[in-house]
């Protein structure tokens, strides 16, 4: 079974998409997009079949930390560590820990 989330974020006057599934081979694979416009601004992937509990965004930055803590999800079923990958990325966003790129089209959803 695949697991997946969709959600439309303001921030300020920017719309993000953020588009979480598992996906992969054999379904290992968390993978967070987010857009604007159509046009992706950043992406996470996490294997899930790995040891290490936390996954890594296209810049290297640690996918997972939140109040600077690196967190082991591997006792969470797949559904649940989609959603939560998904939460983290939206909550990032909010915060502002993720750059607004220039060029943002406001109030733009695809």
């Amino acid at each position: 079974m695949s697991f997946g989330f969709n959600s439309n974020v303001r921030v300020g006057d920017v719309v993000y998409h953020v588009q979480t599934e598992q996906g992969g081979e054999d379904g290992a694979v968390l993978d967070t997009v987010v857009y604007i416009a159509g046009r992706v601004i950043h992406r996470v992937k996490t294997n899930i079949c790995d040891d290490a509990p936390a996954g890594l965004s296209d810049d290297g930055a640690r996918a997972d930390l939140r109040d600077g803590e690196a967190r082991d999800d591997s006792a969470l079923s797949v559904g649940d560590r989609v959603e939560r990958q998904h939460k983290d990325v939206i909550a990032q966003l909010e915060s502002g820990a993720l750059p607004r790129p220039l060029g943002a089209e406001s109030g733009s959803t695809k």
